[in-house]
């Protein structure tokens, strides 16, 4: 949460191009029930005033979007990521685990 109200102070650093949200992790910081409406909207709001902070210096905006990925760059984020590291890890896993069974 402190990220989200300093957020446009930290991207006015010389050196940081941009920013990258897990919204995940934002809303466990912020201590929202995302499956609520209340929570939904708080946890928005957050996100928001990022992207926000981020067009005011300049910066380039992320977020990882998971399915939900061209709503994120409809609302104007340009870095969107569309799988979680653990599933691309583990796919990765199991194709190269594939791959090498010609090799037996």
């Amino acid at each position: 949460m402190q990220a989200v109200e300093d957020a446009e102070k930290i991207l006015a650093v010389e050196g940081v191009d941009g920013c990258w949200i897990g919204p995940a992790d934002l809303a466990y910081s912020l201590a929202v029930d995302v499956s609520t409406a209340s929570g939904r909207q708080k946890h928005e709001d957050a996100i928001m005033r990022v992207l926000e902070a981020c067009h005011k210096t300049g910066k380039i905006p992320g977020i990882a979007g998971g399915i939900h990925g061209e709503r994120w760059l409809e609302k104007g984020f340009l870095y969107v990521t569309c799988a979680a590291d653990s599933a691309a890890v583990r796919e990765t896993g199991k194709a190269t685990l594939e791959f090498l069974k010609q090799y037996r």
